[in-house]
């Protein structure tokens, strides 16, 4: 009998000390599950931060080049206004350089 409460004694001890460990692999688990949760969040936030950011420069390449048409067409027709000019000088019988 004596025996067989020192192998229980045993037994529970060991148990004991599982159920700790076990506790702690539990604990653990639950920290790692929390990480991955907050990492696939900052994912989820980085890939539409770059969505945004792609749309924003997508915009901002289209403004860039529609200004630089304008610029372009502005000075087309700056050239053709001091064409006209001197033409129109000319034709009045005096020829005036203007410059643009």
């Amino acid at each position: 009998l004596l025996e067989k409460c020192e192998c229980l004694e045993t037994k529970l001890s060991k148990s004991k000390i599982m159920l700790k460990s076990f506790e702690a692999l539990q604990k653990h688990a639950i920290n790692l599950e929390i990480d991955l949760q907050q990492c696939q969040e900052k994912m989820k936030n980085d890939k539409s931060f770059k969505e945004n950011q792609s749309k924003e420069f997508c915009k901002e390449r289209e403004q860039y080049f529609e200004i630089q048409d304008l610029k372009a067409q502005l000075q087309d027709k700056g050239i053709a206004i001091s064409e006209l000019k001197k033409l129109i000088e000319k034709l009045k019988g005096k020829s005036v350089d203007t410059k643009f």
